[in-house]
């Protein structure tokens, strides 16, 4: 049977301006999106919060999608692989993206940044008295374990349980919570942060991992991470794309050379 020869040349398929269209549409239909997910966050009427949480479940399947493309390419030269050649390129462009992430990161940045806990708990500032704000929150614990129902615990130990039977710990949970060891102002604020939609307060724990949980601190860790994954994604790239147009083999070797430190950083961040 006869070879035929295929010249590899005449092969390559380029979409040119007719890419444009479906770039241009895909903006277009993401821009809405945007809009309406805002939208119906505002009308939600809780405070953004849970426009935060599926901001953050798409942007982190996204950013997987993102950091894998970058781990395939970095094991690829940490490995010297060879099979990998005709399929690398679409790893790169994947991980080349991880800027246009750190651009979409804008709002859970956002509600870091703002203080308010809607996102993450911790994020919420620091409190002047860290003794009475650590006493608020032990009263919320203690309600919630001895009643079982956040609400219903607030509400019972302020009012008294009429329909409890005559027991001695009955009689205990009926008392005015005055009476119960709870103190003043205290009352108010444990029930104010046992409402559904309320942010709890900061805990003993979590003040205590303060140095590492804090707004500040966190907003300087997710800059830096993403500068570092979007320039490794981007120098792989640009020195394949360069190697293409030069046939350079020490490309090859510099790319090798960096990967093992990558890698390490890319596990170990």
């Amino acid at each position: 049977m006869a070879s035929h020869h295929v010249d590899i040349k005449d092969e390559r398929l380029e979409f040119g301006t007719h890419a444009w269209p479906f770039y241009s549409t895909g903006l277009f239909v993401g821009f809405i999106a945007i809009l309406a997910s805002v939208a119906i966050g505002y009308y939600e009427g809780d405070g953004f919060r849970r426009f935060y949480f599926s901001w953050l479940i798409g942007l982190v399947f996204f950013l997987a999608i993102a950091l894998g493309g970058l781990f395939f390419v970095i094991l690829q030269h940490l490995v010297r692989a060879g099979w990998s050649v005709t399929v690398r390129r679409i790893a790169e462009n994947i991980s080349a993206s991880t800027w246009v992430l750190f651009v979409l990161s804008a709002p859970i940045l956002l509600s870091v940044v703002m203080q308010k806990g809607d996102l993450y708990r911790w994020a919420q500032p620091k409190p002047a008295n860290v003794n009475e704000h650590a006493a608020v929150a032990s009263t919320s614990h203690q309600a919630t374990e001895s009643h079982g129902d956040p609400h219903t615990a607030a509400t019972s130990a302020a009012h008294g349980d009429t329909h409890s039977a005559a027991t001695p710990e009955s009689q205990a949970s009926s008392k005015p919570v005055d009476e119960q060891g709870f103190h003043g102002g205290q009352v108010e604020v444990a029930q104010k942060h046992l409402d559904a939609k309320a942010i709890p307060p900061l805990d003993e724990l979590t003040l205590k991992k303060r140095a590492w949980l804090n707004p500040g601190f966190f907003v300087i860790r997710i800059i830096f991470y993403f500068a570092c994954w979007s320039l490794a994604g981007w120098w792989y790239w640009r020195k394949s794309v360069q190697q293409d147009e030069t046939k350079e083999l020490q490309l090859t070797s510099t790319r090798e050379t960096v990967s093992a430190p990558l890698m390490l950083f890319l596990l170990l961040r």
